[in-house]
């Protein structure tokens, strides 16, 4: 099951100044894109290379790229580093010290750590992983995209490294990349509802309400209760003048969230305009 965690995801309007609600003049609001942090994936099972490695770098060995250690980085947020001894210039002791930065908001300090455990193991996945997303806190999204771009180097058919490689492309509104990098995502998961959800946005800001509106069905045909693809779609329908869709589709977000503030703005807007 795949859900969007708020904790670790920027907030991002898109074309905020022609969508976000005036004092002035009220206007049409398009929902956020889906940033979320997905989990890294591994192959083999978590607990014989985290005990491998931890064996290795405690003895003085698995200090090198060929260092049979790969797992000792597959730890998700929320999960505590191993209570052993670490030499304090390990990649081990380097990834956990970024970690913890990473999870008390310390991006600046989480980056030098990873890059730190990097240069000791120049692929390791976790520390690829957690400062692609530190990069993308501090909004250099240049950064991320190298590292997004690493991980699809090591595995070419890691899904998460696409969607969020497409997601650093958004935020640098380079919407033909993210497309790009979006529909790649599809292609190794096609049951992806974000990626068609945040690949609908970008075509909605290229101005491709009809591809928009394709990549709305394709996450509601996937998620028949994803609240936000049902406004945005109403959102391209309102941008082709179809009025009874846009209404109909916001009316359903609003039935599915009755607490979703969006729809009910945008429903208001459409009365106030006699549509």
């Amino acid at each position: 099951m795949v859900y969007c965690m708020k904790l670790y995801s920027p907030v991002l309007t898109a074309r905020q100044s022609s969508l976000m609600p005036s004092r002035n003049k009220a206007s049409y609001t398009l929902s956020s894109p889906c940033f979320r942090t997905g989990r890294m994936k591994t192959r083999r099972p978590w607990c014989v290379p985290v005990l491998l490695g931890i064996i290795l770098l405690w003895t003085g060995c698995g200090t090198t790229e060929t260092s049979p250690a790969p797992g000792v980085s597959l730890m998700m947020p929320g999960e505590q580093p191993a209570a052993v001894p670490q030499k304090p210039d390990s990649q081990l002791a380097y990834f956990n010290a970024g970690f913890a930065h990473y999870e008390a908001g310390e991006y600046t300090e989480a980056v030098a750590d990873f890059t730190r455990a990097l240069a000791i193991r120049n692929k390791d996945t976790g520390s690829l992983f957690y400062r692609a997303k530190s990069y993308e806190y501090l909004k250099d999204y240049d950064g991320a995209i190298g590292d997004w771009t690493g991980l699809i180097r090591i595995n070419p058919h890691d899904v998460e490294a696409y969607y969020n490689r497409g997601n650093a492309y958004f935020n640098k509104k380079d919407y033909d990349q993210a497309i790009a990098d979006f529909n790649q995502a599809i292609r190794i998961n096609p049951n992806y509802a974000e990626a068609y959800y945040n690949q609908g946005i970008a075509y909605n800001n290229k101005g491709d309400y009809d591809r928009a509106i394709a990549d709305f069905n394709q996450a509601i045909r996937i998620n028949p209760n994803y609240a936000e693809a049902y406004n945005n779609r109403g959102f391209a329908y309102v941008n082709k003048k179809d009025y009874a869709r846009a209404r109909a589709d916001w009316t359903e977000a609003l039935r599915l969230n009755p607490n979703y503030t969006i729809p009910q703005n945008n429903l208001e807007v459409l009365r106030q305009q006699g549509h």
